[in-house]
């Protein structure tokens, strides 16, 4: 290359370049100390190979160009439909542009990927912000979609996790039905407290269907056991201390359907904890009425029994 560099022949560089010579900065230096600018500048635009400091490209690009050029040349080789030899290393270095540059090129992920919120936003690309990704959502985007009014458009485009980073978002969330982005993330909101969201979830059937499926736990704090009455869930109900919200006849009948003595055991259990004096005479739990020192009830039922049996006589 140097050869031909000394001998004049110039327009031969590109030739040998395509056969898969790569340059150097010396060859570059040595080129533009022969005055051969407009060949370095030929050179540079085509596929060509490089063997040297990396920092030394950008460098001698600010020598040849201004830097909205620098930007746009950055950015045709980075993202260039053809399988560059040096493309990735012109990706890593749209990088290192500033994002005016990034904006002037229309390099909208890039300025998505490093965070620059303001930039897109002057450019009016909000609809790109909302689209990103929530690991890359924050407070600083959040404020703009805010400062923008763009809460019907977050949720026309679905992107509801935004609302977490927006003021009164959790109004947001509660008017679209997200209660499993507004419960999880309850301690984030200012303007509700978690409990105050809890409440809101479950004044919605929707809302009771939701803790109904994720925290059930939930709707027995606030009151609301009628969806475990509706789907028979007594065990749960007596296991919560519900035990004015079962229907003990339903939940024996059920257990006679089933006939396991398991089964039988269990609800048995929790006849005694709730104190249902008639059930445990119906199921003959005398241990437990003795317990409770229900002494006058057991000697009447067993009183009962004596009459019977000698009026059989």
């Amino acid at each position: 290359m140097m050869n031909i560099i000394a001998q004049g022949q110039y327009i031969r560089i590109l030739d040998v370049i395509s056969a898969g010579y790569k340059m150097t900065p010396l060859v570059f230096e040595t080129l533009l100390r022969s005055g051969q600018r407009d060949i370095v500048l030929t050179i540079l635009k085509s596929d060509f190979g490089y063997d040297g400091d990396g920092k030394y490209l950008p460098h001698l690009l600010e020598e040849l160009m201004d830097k909205s050029s620098i930007g746009h040349f950055v950015v045709q080789k980075a993202y260039s439909k053809s399988a560059l030899k040096m493309k990735s290393y012109w990706q890593m270095q749209c990088n290192s542009l500033s994002p005016q540059q990034l904006a002037e090129n229309e390099c909208w992920d890039t300025l998505l990927k490093h965070g620059q919120w303001e930039i897109l936003a002057q450019h009016r690309r909000f609809d790109d912000i909302i689209n990103t990704p929530y690991n890359n959502h924050n407070a600083r985007a959040g404020s703009i979609l805010e400062r923008n009014h763009l809460y019907n458009r977050v949720a026309e485009l679905g992107k509801f996790k935004w609302f977490v980073f927006m003021h009164k978002g959790e109004e947001y969330l509660f008017k679209y039905h997200q209660f499993h982005i507004l419960y999880e993330n309850k301690m984030a909101f200012k303007g509700w407290n978690s409990e105050q969201i809890c409440k809101r979830i479950c004044s919605l059937p929707e809302g009771r269907e939701f803790f109904y499926k994720e925290d059930p736990a939930v709707l027995i704090k606030f009151g609301y056991t009628e969806i475990f009455q509706k789907n028979k869930r007594w065990e749960f109900l007596a296991q919560n201390k519900c035990f004015s919200a079962i229907d003990w006849n339903a939940w024996e009948k059920d257990i006679q359907k089933t006939g396991t003595q398991r089964s039988l055991d269990i609800f048995k259990t929790y006849v005694a904890q709730s104190q249902n004096w008639d059930l445990m005479i119906r199921n003959k739990m005398w241990f437990s009425l003795l317990k409770n020192k229900k002494f006058s009830l057991v000697f009447q039922q067993f009183l009962g029994f004596f009459k019977k049996a000698k009026s059989l006589r």
